[in-house]
């Protein structure tokens, strides 16, 4: 889980050991260390240590184990045991779309790649590609909705539409056209989003709470509270119930004193 986690973080840092900036003076240089000539002797120890490695069991091993896994075991995905172990990648998603974590995980990984080794190509650039994999992004989430609720499908596509628009808006900001109603319009989309965000919790909490409210007040303990604070009044309704057979008892025991006197 951890490794999961931090998986972008680590994609990044794999990848900036190899992302160079422009040719300057005929060398290309280290983004992440100017003083280091890429694909020279010294640059080349640090790929084969660290950048290759790091690559191959981080940026391509997490995914490629994780799906292994998850189709390995898609017969017992709904298992306790499996769900508590793993169920963090899929439980989700529909079963059909069980391995939809690493799509996600996927497309945030070219992300962090454009960011680091685009660093020095202009961030023009990077936005257009951005752009075009939220596109792609959108278009697969529209046709398949992959998530078990129709509110979590709705979510995730109002986030890339969110991502799409913040960038596309910035472009007017780069070309220093329209920048102040480009500069407007980041702004309130992305405060539109988190109050959207915001109330969607707040509704979902709300629900959670009074559903569990719910389920307390049928269980037997909150009985037993209520009837030892209300003075036991469904115990005496009890016995005004069985009154006809308890109050026969008695009286039969009365008269054989009544004809004694």
């Amino acid at each position: 889980v951890i490794l999961f986690l931090l998986y972008i973080s680590l994609t990044r840092t794999a990848i900036s050991l190899f992302a160079c900036s422009d040719e300057v003076a005929g060398q290309k240089l280290l983004l992440v260390d100017r003083d280091i000539v890429c694909w020279e002797s010294e640059h080349m120890k640090i790929v084969g240590a660290l950048g290759v490695p790091m690559l191959v069991v981080y940026s391509i091993g997490i995914p490629a184990i994780c799906l292994f896994l998850l189709h390995r075991l898609k017969p017992k995905l709904g298992d306790r045991e499996i769900r508590a172990r793993f169920g963090f990648l899929y439980v989700n998603f529909k079963p059909k779309f069980y391995y939809w974590e690493i799509v996600i995980l996927l497309r945030k990984t070219v992300f962090a790649a454009v960011a680091m080794a685009l660093g020095d190509a202009g961030v023009d650039l990077q936005i257009y590609i951005g752009i075009v994999v939220l596109c792609a992004a959108i278009a697969a989430q529209l046709v398949y909705k992959p998530f078990t609720e129709d509110l979590l499908d709705r979510m995730e596509l109002y986030a890339l539409l969110t991502s799409f628009f913040t960038l596309y808006f910035s472009l007017f900001v780069l070309t220093q056209k329209w920048v102040d109603f480009a500069a407007a319009m980041i702004v309130l989309i992305n405060v539109a989003y988190v109050l959207l965000v915001a109330s969607k919790l707040y509704d979902t909490s709300k629900e959670s709470v009074a559903a569990g409210v719910a389920k307390v007040r049928r269980g037997s303990f909150f009985k037993r509270f209520l009837h030892k604070f209300t003075g036991g009044s469904d115990s005496g309704e009890e016995g005004s119930r069985d009154g006809d057979g308890s109050g026969g008892a008695i009286e039969m025991t009365d008269n054989p004193m009544r004809d004694e006197r």
